[in-house]
């Protein structure tokens, strides 16, 4: 299944135990373009301060240029 196709009742729990439980910082980049769109959605059940703290355990401070402008982006769209 592509990754767009995911929905949030498949990634909920993965967003939950990233990194922790399951994956590493590379699993977490793949999927957080998703999660960041999931989200979006009002009626997501993905908690986003356990999205934020997975940022964080990610090295969300060292990622690249481009990858800060990618996620800044999809925040941005979201809370206009």
């Amino acid at each position: 299944m592509a990754l767009r196709e995911l929905a949030d009742a498949q990634l909920g729990r993965y967003a939950f135990k990233a990194m922790t439980t399951w994956g590493n910082m590379a699993d977490y980049q793949h999927f957080l373009p998703r999660l960041l769109k999931l989200i979006t959605y009002s009626d997501s059940d993905i908690e986003k301060d356990v999205l934020w703290g997975k940022m964080e355990m990610a090295g969300w401070a060292t990622w690249s240029a481009a990858e800060h402008a990618a996620v800044r982006a999809v925040l941005l769209e979201w809370w206009t």
